[in-house]
Formats: structure tokens, sequence, C-alpha cells
């Protein structure tokens, strides 16, 4: 089997190493990064779904049980252990797409649209994060493929489709997004295939397959229902988010279109856009489906008022796909294996566009608070016992990187009562969640506290923390 699929093995390989270069990139984990990780560390010690002793409702649980399973393996728990899974889920997406291009076409489709995929800047500098969106985006892109394939092909597809939205639905509620996919799919095969997805969709397999996904997802929602006495809890959190997230900024309906060539590249922009006009005018179904798939992910998430590249990139592997098409089909008058050594060159060219530009967002970009909260993390752990009591405006990063108990920043009026049992105070210049009179409480702490060790400052320049005992500030 190998021997008829080397050329991914090698791209697998290659990029492995590439991504893996880039595991030491932005300096430390931020906020969301740092509850994955203390999940997956909690996960990994037998101390149940947690951070900090205390039970997870938000999260879904399969990246954090990936990156369980990369400190398991690795026998040590830290930043680049855990974004190892990451590198891990990437190398797997790339695994979907060509997949996917070379059931749908050819092998040489599915190499150049994993190879397209690979080299996206934005897929590239997000494999250095521990975060949800590349592994929602293999799920998510795995599930729409097989559920074309489904329509078009052999219903029996539906079973690894319905599969894929439950792993989806495992990583980010986003994923509920694929009900309405799944429907626009179903039209659009009704219009270029009717008798055939009318049988399809009669046939027990497409009433069968969704048992796969109530068995994949029954025993999180149990967990949750145990938990909080409500399955749905994670979800109802989840719902509101992007609606309150930054009430104060807001971007044009246009800002993914616009931001297309930066996240993509412009030449792969390029072919994408070829990749669509040959769909349309060769009716070509499956390309079809990727153009829905693109369309729809663009403008449901056009409609918020807040825009970021990351809440779109489930639609990068059907993207590349298009691309891809573009090259194999557009350029060579429907005949890849013309590709020649033009194409070929222009293809590393892309690559190299790619990796450029991935590295140098890596090389210039660190997490806000980056290194001196590092510093501060060190000094808690040596100057505080294990069970003390730290609180601060980034909780998850207090618990992963210096593991002592902790609790956000209260109102100000509850602030003395918390104080009165707490050990320790950690202030930041940096964690936009900290509230105004955090600030000031430095203020308070007498210079002499910094001489005997109670108090310490760790300031590089552009951001600052503030580590002191607590009854310095009651």
């Amino acid at each position: 089997m190998w021997r008829r699929h080397w050329r991914l093995a090698l791209l697998l390989a290659v990029a492995g190493l590439a991504y893996g270069r880039g595991l030491g990139a932005y300096g430390m984990l931020m906020w969301d990064e740092a509850e994955y990780a203390s999940l997956a560390r909690a996960l990994a010690r037998g101390e149940g779904y947690t951070v900090g002793g205390r039970p997870e409702a938000l999260r879904p649980p399969l990246l954090p049980l990936a990156g369980a399973a990369a400190i398991a393996l690795a026998g040590r728990a830290d930043d680049r252990v855990v974004k190892a899974a990451t590198v891990a889920l990437a190398l797997a997406a790339l695994l979907v797409v060509y997949a996917a291009g070379t059931r749908a076409y050819d092998r040489t489709t599915g190499l150049v649209a994993a190879l397209l995929l690979a080299a996206v800047p934005w897929f590239w500098t997000a494999t250095a994060q521990f975060l949800s969106e590349l592994p929602l985006l293999a799920c998510f892109s795995a599930a729409a493929f097989a559920w074309s394939f489904a329509l078009l092909r052999a219903p029996g597809w539906f079973h690894l489709a319905w599969l894929c939205a439950g792993l989806a639905l495992l990583t980010r509620y986003t994923a509920l997004l694929l009900g309405p996919l799944f429907a626009l799919l179903t039209l659009a095969a009704l219009v270029t295939h009717p008798a055939a997805v009318r049988r399809c969709l009669r046939s027990p397999h497409a009433w069968l397959a969704p048992l796969v996904a109530v068995a994949v997802v029954a025993p999180w929602f149990a967990h949750q229902a145990l938990t909080f006495g409500d399955p749905l809890v994670g979800l109802r959190r989840a719902s509101g988010q992007l609606q309150v997230y930054l009430p104060g900024v807001s971007m044009p309906w246009h800002a993914y279109l616009s931001g297309l060539p930066a996240m993509l590249t412009a030449p792969t922009l390029a072919a994408l856009v070829l990749g669509v006009a040959w769909a349309v005018w060769r009716r070509d179904a499956f390309a079809l489906h990727c153009v829905v798939v693109v369309a729809f992910v663009l403008l449901w998430f056009s409609a918020y008022r807040y825009k970021e590249p990351r809440l779109v990139s489930a639609m990068l592997p059907a993207a590349a796909l298009l691309a891809a098409v573009g090259v194999t089909r557009g350029l060579t008058g429907d005949r890849p294996q013309r590709l020649g050594l033009a194409v070929a060159g222009a293809l590393l060219g892309v690559v190299a566009l790619g990796a450029l530009s991935a590295r140098d967002r890596l090389s210039r970009f660190v997490t806000n608070g980056y290194p001196s909260f590092l510093q501060a993390a060190e000094f808690l752990r040596a100057h505080s016992e294990p069970s003390a009591l730290v609180v601060a405006p980034n909780p998850p990063q207090v618990w992963w990187y210096a593991e002592r108990r902790v609790e956000e920043f209260p109102a100000e009026a509850a602030l003395p009562a918390l104080l009165a049992r707490a050990d320790w105070v950690v202030i930041a210049d940096f964690e936009r969640g900290q509230p105004p009179y955090a600030a000031a409480l430095a203020a308070r702490i007498p210079a002499s506290a910094f001489v005997a060790g109670d108090a310490a400052r760790f300031d590089d320049g552009r951001f600052s923390t503030v580590v002191a005992r607590a009854a310095l500030l009651r």
C-alpha cells in the first residue's frame, strides 16, 4: 500500500519535521492553550477532567485526550509535548485531504491538495499552538467529504460521515454547523443526481448511521449530566461566546474575503478561483460540494461582528481541494499526468512562500506575557507551598506553569474576603480580563517586600508581572 502512496509518506515526513521546528514558538501557552494543556495533564495523571481540581464544563475532550496521549508517551508534561499532539493532528488533516482528493479524482490531485494545505501560512503557524482548530478542521472536513461520497457514490459512507461528525462535536461545538451543511450538500446533490440521491436517502445506511455519532458523543454528554446536572452545559456556555467576545470590536462584513490572500497566499487563492470556475464549467458534483463547504463557512461567520481567521479555518481542506482541482484539471485539461516541470516548480514556489510567511510570524510573535510571566511562575514555584492559594487574572496559565491553586480576581468588593484566605497575588499588565482595580494594587506593595523576597517584579520592557504575598495587600 505504502508503495502506491510513497509521495504522501514523504510529504507527511517533511511536513512533520517542518512543523516540529516550531514547537517552541510563541514562548508560552496562552489562556485557552493552558486550559487545554491542564486538562490533558490531569487526564494523564488520572485526576479526572479538571483544571486545578475543578471539573471543566466548557471544553470538549478530544484535544485534551490527544494531549494526554502525548504526555503519556513522552513521560512528561510541558509545552512542546502537548504541541506535538497538534502536529500529529495537522498531519491527520493532510491525510484526510489526500484521501478525499484521491478518492474523488486521482492520487496526483490528492497529493497537490495535501501539499497546498500543508503550505497554507495560517495552517502552518497553527501547528505551533495547542488549540482545537486543527482537530476540528480535520474532523469537520472528513465528515463533509464522507457525506458527499455517501450521496454521490455509496450510502455506506454515511457511517464515516456521522463518525467524523461525532468526533468534530467532541472537538468544538462549532461542529453543530455540520447539520445545516449536510442539508445544503444534500440539496446540491439532488440538483445534479436526483434519482441516485433519493435511492441513497432511502437506504438503511442513511437512517442507521446517525447512531454512530450518538455512540461517540453519548459518554461525553453523560459525563456532563453526571458532573453538572445538565448534559448541554458546555453547549449553552459556548453558544454565546462569539457574540459577547470583545464587545467594542467590530470588523467589516468582507473581512474574511479580504483576508484570504494572507491566509492562503495569493497563488493558492488564484488556484482556488480557477478550481471554482472549473467546477461550475464542468458541473463536477464533488468540486461543487467543496464550493458549498467553503461558501457556507465564510458566509456563516461573516455574519458575526467579531472575525478572525481561525474561526473560518474549517473551510481550508475544501479550499485546498478546489485549488488542487484548479491545478490538476484547470491547467491540464483534465489530464493531471500532464503536469510539467513549470507547474511543479510553481507548486514548490507556493510551498516556499507559505514557509516564509509562516516562519516570519513564528519568529516575530510571542504570547502576551512572555517571558515575564514564566519568570513569575518560576518564582511562585520556588517561594510558595504546593497547597498555596494564588489570586491571579489568568488562572489556567498559573495552574499550568506554577501548579498552584488559583482563583481569578473577583469584583472589587469581594477582594478583601478572598485576600484573607489567599497566600499570593499575581498582577499582570497583559491580561485583558484583569479588572482595572488590580493594577493599582501593585502600588500598595512596600519596597522592602521586594528586597525581602516577599514580592517580585518581572519586567522585560514589553510585559510586566508582579508577584506578592497576599498579606501585603490586606
